[in-house]
């Protein structure tokens, strides 16, 4: 039961990291007025199926080896950066809120060991 736990905490918090981090990119690219129209809804169609989590550098070179004009790939940088911190909080957030349910739920975990009375014959 543990493991089965981790597994789904695990893939949970993960697909709270990707949605977010994915709506955050999508919005900070559509809210730029560094980006063309043109290219916003061209973003937004490819970043719908899900982002990446990406570094700035690697974003960067990966701009740069599409000829994205300094000013969008800037832009682009930023508004990745911005969704990534967000992000995180979100999933730490869901962190948070399992580790407290936890707590709660503790108290349904038996303290000593069951007996069963009715099996037991009398002395």
């Amino acid at each position: 039961m543990t493991s089965l736990g981790a597994s789904l905490g695990t893939a949970l918090v993960g697909r709270v990291l990707i949605s977010s981090l994915t709506a955050g990119l999508i919005h900070g690219i559509e809210a730029s007025s560094a980006i063309p129209a043109d290219v916003k809804t061209h973003a937004t169609t490819q970043l719908s199926a899900g982002v990446p989590f990406i570094s700035d550098t690697d974003l960067r070179a990966q701009l740069a080896k599409a000829s994205v004009p300094a000013g969008q790939a800037d832009a682009v940088v930023q508004a990745n950066s911005d969704a990534r911190l967000g992000a995180l909080r979100d999933a730490l957030r869901i962190v948070a809120l399992l580790a407290v349910a936890a707590i709660f739920l503790t108290g349904l975990i038996p303290t000593g060991q069951h007996t069963d009375e009715s099996s037991s014959t009398p002395a």
